[in-house]
């Protein structure tokens, strides 16, 4: 089948228009908002058409039903054509086969942390300790975070980011901007791209992160090794209709850096940038489209620093987070305004509900790591915890079970936080 089959199906005759707006690809797998993808959906396939077949000797079956049978089974098989999502061409990742035996060491720093639900969590990591041939894996808990196991282990690069929409398909990516894919619950990893890749002839490209909304649409941001150094070199907003087997440029910036990136069901979407350079105060560009088009949107003030990333209750209430703190706008991002830790780095947020966020502010005089919650959409925030060093990603299911993880002194002492009972127990 063709490459591009995800996204062309959907364009093709009034038929498929009419099951477009009952089956929306772009919804499918998608569970709610949250942030660092905190939540995720557990994707229910597509119903089976069923009929009941009873014998008739005499009695003929209308012609019009036999029509309305074979729309109905069009319409599945369309369905689970594009939920299937063509898959790339990929090669094994070294070492083939499943990693050795191997538990969580002492000594790692921390990408991000992902709990699909009450027991089954994933972590990538960078490896540090001398005797390890390895220099990155991800990492795999199935009771809670208790104990954790290798189910990735690579000599070439150190894991940075993991990601998945329900249980069986994720993507992590690598410092270097490999990505690597599994579509069996993590049993086994895929590469999906070589570390530097091209687009529409530019060459030299790295993927920043990513967002997917299924698992045939993704978007990412990208950036070029070799550009002037003008608020932080060039960057790229790409896209994928086929679950990363190749990309598309959506936007190219001659002088932004650009870093995360967050799109919605509804088409609305955001991409953050900025630098550490004098001239790069933080930068954000919003589509209400789908990428078609991006406009940028002004934030306030014109101190230095960048965005991280978003997270959003709704399509338009939501934050901008970063090294300036965290921005907040209920309109879309028409307007953007400063609402807490204007003066220290908001490293993480969740969304639990419509009304309920955390967010994780770090001091890089203090080096403590402060835990606040809201419960008024940023209005106002309460401490809640506090934690040690480079404790900087946290993981919600809900107002209740959450998990944080860092280093006590980095890099070693490893150290997980689960929320029970409304407190923050030490569990590793």
């Amino acid at each position: 089948m063709n490459k591009n089959l995800c996204s062309r199906l959907w364009r093709n005759t009034k038929g498929i228009d009419a099951l477009r707006r009952h089956s929306n690809p772009r919804t499918a797998g998608y569970e709610n908002i949250s942030s660092q993808e905190t939540s995720h959906a557990n994707q229910k396939p597509p119903a089976k058409s069923t009929a009941r077949q009873s014998r008739q000797t005499t009695n003929r079956v209308p012609t019009k039903n036999i029509s309305h049978l074979l729309i109905a089974l069009f319409a599945v098989t369309i369905t689970l054509v594009m939920l299937s999502c063509n898959e790339p061409e990929v090669q094994i990742i070294e070492p083939p086969g499943p990693p050795p035996p191997m538990s969580l060491p002492d000594s790692i720093a921390v990408g991000n942390v992902l709990f699909i639900d009450t027991l089954n969590g994933w972590l990538p990591v960078w490896l540090f300790h001398e005797t390890l041939p390895y220099q990155g894996g991800i990492f795999k808990t199935t009771d809670g975070g208790l104990t954790w196991y290798a189910k990735y282990l690579t000599t070439r690069a150190r894991m940075s980011s993991v990601k998945f929409i329900d249980h069986q398909y994720g993507w992590a990516k690598e410092v270097q901007g490999s990505v690597i894919y599994t579509t069996d619950g993590g049993e086994n990893w895929i590469r999906q791209d070589t570390i530097v890749f091209d687009i529409e002839g530019e060459t030299g490209i790295r993927l920043n992160s990513f967002r997917f909304l299924n698992r045939c649409e993704g978007w990412g941001t990208a950036s070029k090794s070799g550009c002037p150094l003008g608020c932080g070199g060039c960057g790229y907003v790409v896209h994928t209709t086929n679950g990363g087997r190749s990309w598309n440029m959506n936007y190219y910036s001659s002088n932004r850096q650009l870093a995360g990136v967050y799109m919605l069901p509804s088409g609305k979407g955001w991409v953050s940038g900025g630098g550490n350079y004098l001239d790069c105060p933080p930068y954000i560009l919003h589509t209400s489209d789908y990428g078609g088009t991006w406009f940028e949107q002004q934030i306030p003030g014109d101190d230095i620093g960048t965005v991280s990333s978003f997270a959003f209750h709704n399509s338009n209430f939501g934050y901008a987070y970063g090294m300036r703190g965290i921005f907040k706008t209920s309109n879309s991002g028409q307007r953007w305004d400063t609402t807490a830790f204007s003066t220290a780095t908001a490293y993480d947020m969740a969304i639990i509900n419509d009304s309920v966020v955390y967010a994780l502010r770090g001091s890089t005089i203090t080096y403590l790591y402060t835990l606040y919650r809201s419960s008024n959409r940023g209005k106002t925030w309460n401490k809640q915890a506090e934690f040690g060093r480079s404790f900087k990603d946290m993981s919600f299911l809900n107002d209740t079970t959450g998990w944080i993880v860092g280093q006590v002194s980095y890099p070693t002492g490893f150290t997980v936080y689960r929320l029970r009972n409304n407190s923050w127990i030490k569990i590793r």
